[in-house]
C-alpha cells in the first residue's frame, strides 16, 4: 500500500506464522536462529484491535498485480523525471500523486477507492 510501505510487500500467509517488528517491517529472529514463529498470545496485527492496513487474508485491501506494475512504473518515471506522453500513464500519475498527498490517517476506504481507479495498459 502506498501509505503503509512497511506492510505493502509483506505476504499475509507469512505474517500469520512469523512475528514481525511493526516499526521496521522486518520479521524477528528466533533465539535458535531462523525466524521467530508467532505463539497463541501474539496474533498477527490483522487479528487485533489495531488491525492491519492490508485488511485480513479473507478481506484483503492489497493492490492487484496490475496496480503494482502501475505503481512501480510511476516510481520509475518519477525517479528519472521521464514520463511517457501517454493518456493512461498521465491518468495513473495523477491518481498516485493524489494518494501520495493524503495524510496517513485518511480513511482506508478512500485510499482503496482511488487505487481501484488505476489502469495499467
Amino acid at each position: 500500500m502506498i501509505t503503509h510501505p512497511l506492510v505493502a510487500y509483506r505476504d499475509c500467509s507469512h505474517c500469520q506464522v512469523y512475528h514481525y517488528n511493526e516499526e521496521t517491517g522486518v520479521p524477528y529472529e528466533g533465539r535458535a536462529g531462523g525466524l521467530a514463529k508467532r505463539h497463541l498470545g501474539c496474533p498477527p496485527p490483522c487479528r487485533t484491535h489495531a488491525g492491519c492496513s492490508k485488511g485480513t487474508p479473507e478481506d484483503s485491501k492489497e493492490l492487484s498485480l496490475r496496480n503494482c506494475f502501475a505503481l512501480d512504473h510511476y516510481k520509475e518515471c518519477k525517479a528519472t523525471g521521464l514520463f511517457p506522453n501517454d493518456v493512461i500513464v498521465k491518468r495513473n500519475a495523477k491518481i498516485i500523486a493524489e494518494l501520495m498527498k493524503l495524510p496517513e490517517e485518511k480513511h482506508r476506504n478512500e485510499v482503496s477507492a482511488l487505487l481501484k481507479g488505476l489502469i495499467y495498459g
